[in-house]
């Protein structure tokens, strides 16, 4: 201050004078420091109102001169080999989805492409708490996501859907876009990539907007989103020869379909994960199940377990909303020693002709909760199993599937039942509560139907079922009911594990069940008697 003060004084004194006088070498050092230091604090304040600007753009501190200068220059490079973190900074940026395949996205292109960053601010960069990796009492896990809702959600009078706001969901560390990842006729490894990113990053969102996206089989990774915008597809590719084979599940020792030679890995799988989040604005995830399920019944089937939809195992936080999926080749979700699972507002569609179709199979799962639901398929709507005979009881993986409730289940049509526990219960099964279950159309197992055999073992105890609405149930009246508890439906008895040489040390331990407020849907009926015990051990005892 002190110098800038010389040469401002010597500059208005010489402006009294006639002539200048030459000024000394000393003044003129001394002027040069007090401009410079004018500049620097000059250019100081100036860098600290444009780094403050930045805090709406970019997510994290440290890449603020990486996002301004991607927008200042409007980047589009590929990101192949980018790392997460620039990832992160380029998706900040509106996006524009790719020309739609197909019909069904066509419509929604124009929608999304104008306010699509808008649309990803409110959706998905909203904080919400994240679901905890600590067990937690059934009454609490409604809470754990919070939601805005104005749609109108399925219920046991059946499924509407309305204008909504998109549920808020938790806070991740990176926002992807499978249009600035990829986009492609195959999009398996650009899915793959921004996985691989994801989990580098510590967890993200991975946004599909209107189109159908096509991949192989993916493996998912922990505290990730997969979000399917309305008008989004994420279609499996049915080429055989890219999916896996797996080995059996522990509490199983073999393959799903009497085979030995193991099992097809899952559409969308992981495992020892914790929060998980597949949800979206109603958008589809397609099995493509029509080549599988054509494969079986002929002579190409190798005898490998065909693959499930969804399948998650050993995962603490997993939530599966707001989406349709369809065409599953076997069980639709398949959560397996899991903990904290919540399956809500989804939508359930597989052929009726197509068997092993399951909706939704808990299996050795602890703190379940099922609701608003819709299915059509071919098999049991909800299937509750904790383990196949040797495998899954105190000699194998002895673990049971517990807390669980459904609520508001709607099944429109099956060939099997609404609700089926077991057959594959030798873990153990307790504690399930239903309240609010419709079943339209149900075929071998009515509306509720507890399987077991004397080879299971294990013991299925404390199920309550309320409020419930049965319409047709079809089938032979002498092999089934609306409320069943059977060894044998028809001529069809709960197969035995083949890789179990010795029986269990008990008879299964059915107790503490309680079905009430039940009404038959009007103008509907059910070809067998109301409740029907069949095909059970001679000594064996139901409480």
């Amino acid at each position: 201050m002190h110098a800038r003060t010389m040469c401002c004084d010597k500059l208005c004194s010489s402006s009294n004078s006639t002539s200048i006088p030459s000024p000394s070498y000393a003044s003129l050092r001394q002027c040069a420091c007090a401009v410079l230091a004018v500049c620097i604090l000059c250019w100081g304040l100036l860098f600290h109102r444009l780094t403050s600007g930045l805090g709406g753009i970019v997510q994290h501190p440290d890449l603020s001169t990486v996002a301004a200068a991607d927008v200042a220059r409007g980047s589009t490079s590929e990101v192949e080999n980018a790392p997460a973190k620039y990832v992160a900074s380029k998706l900040t940026r509106a996006v524009s989805p790719p020309a739609p395949v197909g019909e069904e996205g066509a419509a929604s292109r124009d929608s999304l492409s104008g306010g699509h960053k808008t649309q990803l601010t409110e959706v998905a960069l909203t904080t919400a708490a994240s679901f905890s990796v600590d067990s937690t009492p059934m009454d609490s896990l409604n809470d754990h996501f919070t939601k805005k809702r104005t749609q109108s959600v399925p219920t046991a009078a059946g499924p509407t859907h309305a204008s909504s706001q998109a549920k808020l969901l938790p806070a991740r560390k990176l926002e992807l876009n499978i249009v600035d990842v990829g986009g492609e006729t195959d999009n398996t490894e650009f899915f793959k990539k921004a996985l691989r990113q994801i989990q580098h990053a510590g967890g993200g969102v991975l946004h599909v907007p209107a189109g159908v996206f096509r991949s192989g089989p993916l493996r998912l990774v922990s505290h990730m989103t997969l979000f399917l915008h309305s008008g989004a597809t994420l279609q499996a590719i049915d080429d055989f020869r890219i999916w896996d084979i797996v080995g059996p599940l522990e509490s199983y020792g073999h393959g799903r379909e009497g085979s030995k030679k193991g099992r097809r890995v899952a559409f969308l799988s992981g495992e020892w994960l914790q929060n998980v989040v597949l949800t979206g604005d109603w958008g589809s995830i397609d099995g493509c199940g029509n080549r599988w399920w054509a494969a079986k019944s002929s002579w190409q089937f190798d005898g490998v377990t065909l693959p499930h939809l969804i399948e998650l195992r050993h995962t603490v936080g997993l939530e599966i909303s707001r989406l349709r999926l369809r065409n599953s080749p076997l069980w639709t979700v398949h959560p397996f020693a899991c903990s904290n699972v919540v399956v809500r507002d989804v939508e359930i569609m597989n052929p009726f002709s197509a068997s092993n179709t399951d909706g939704v199979n808990p299996d050795s799962c602890d703190n379940v909760l099922i609701e608003r639901v819709s299915y059509t398929g071919g098999d049991d709507a909800v299937a509750i199993k904790s383990g196949w005979d040797c495998f899954g009881d105190e000699r194998g993986f002895n673990r049971p599937t517990k807390n669980v409730v459904i609520r508001n289940l709607t099944v429109h049509a099956t060939r099997a039942a609404g609700i089926a526990i077991g057959s594959e219960m030798s873990g153990g099964i307790e504690n399930i509560t239903v309240d609010g279950l419709r079943v339209e159309r149900a075929g071998a197992g009515g509306a509720v139907c507890i399987k077991t055999t004397a080879a299971r073992g294990g013991f299925v105890r404390d199920v309550s079922v309320r409020n419930v609405q049965v319409g047709n149930i079809d089938g032979n009246k002498e092999q089934i009911a609306g409320f069943m508890i059977a060894g044998r439906i028809g001529g069809w008895i709960p197969e035995k594990n083949p890789a179990c040489s010795s029986p269990p040390r008990a008879l299964p331990d059915i107790s503490g069940i309680s079905i009430r407020d039940v009404q038959q849907i009007k103008g509907t009926r059910i070809a067998g008697p109301a409740v029907r015990l069949h095909g059970l051990i001679e000594g064996q005892v139901i409480r």
